[in-house]
């Protein structure tokens, strides 16, 4: 009975450093892979999550701030070769900014007046973000590396009052020369 317990130790012996010296040089993960994943921003005490510590507001308006003073570049969300740049209003409407001329008469003289309404975006209403990332994986110390190569701000809103919320991707933004996409269309 030793005697099978041996043989059968040895083979799984054999097989496993086999397999393992195989692996070495041919890795089962990609070394680099470009990962894109959603996270609420939305601090919810029932969910403990890392971004519970990240003030959100702030966070936003910097972005925004850098995008108006030309730090950072916005990006159509929806490109499939290359980036489409946005400018500074498309950014502004796609976060729900408009301005509206109304023109109304006087009844009694009939003279005409133009009344300009404006309705400003609420970054409250900014409750997701899209992580870019480049993620590597060393298998020699077992690590992983993630780099943020961008972000992308999701904003749920209504289009109409009492109707279910929207989600939109409002823009992207790269801190890194590289630029994927974040839908890919075959």
């Amino acid at each position: 009975m030793k005697k099978h317990y041996s043989v059968i130790f040895i083979i799984t012996l054999v097989i496993i450093v086999s397999c393992s010296k195989s692996r070495d040089n041919n890795i089962l993960i990609n070394a680099d892979r470009t990962v894109i994943y959603e996270v609420d921003l939305k601090v919810d005490p029932e969910n403990v999550n890392w971004m519970k510590n990240l003030d959100r507001i702030p966070f936003l308006e910097d972005i925004i701030n850098k995008i108006k003073s030309g730090k950072l570049q916005p990006y159509d969300p929806l490109f499939t070769n290359e980036p489409t740049l946005l400018t500074w209003d498309q950014v502004q409407h796609r976060l729900g900014f408009s301005r509206d001329t109304i023109t109304t008469q006087e009844q009694e003289s009939g003279e005409l007046n133009k009344k300009v309404i404006e309705h400003n975006y609420s970054l409250e209403e900014i409750t997701r973000m899209i992580f870019i990332e480049e993620w590597h994986y060393d298998p020699n110390s077992m690590n992983f590396e993630k780099k943020v190569l961008g972000l992308a701000p999701v904003r749920e809103f209504e289009k109409e009052p009492g109707e279910p919320k929207v989600k939109s991707i409002v823009f992207v933004v790269y801190f890194t020369d590289k630029k994927p996409p974040i839908f890919k269309y075959d």
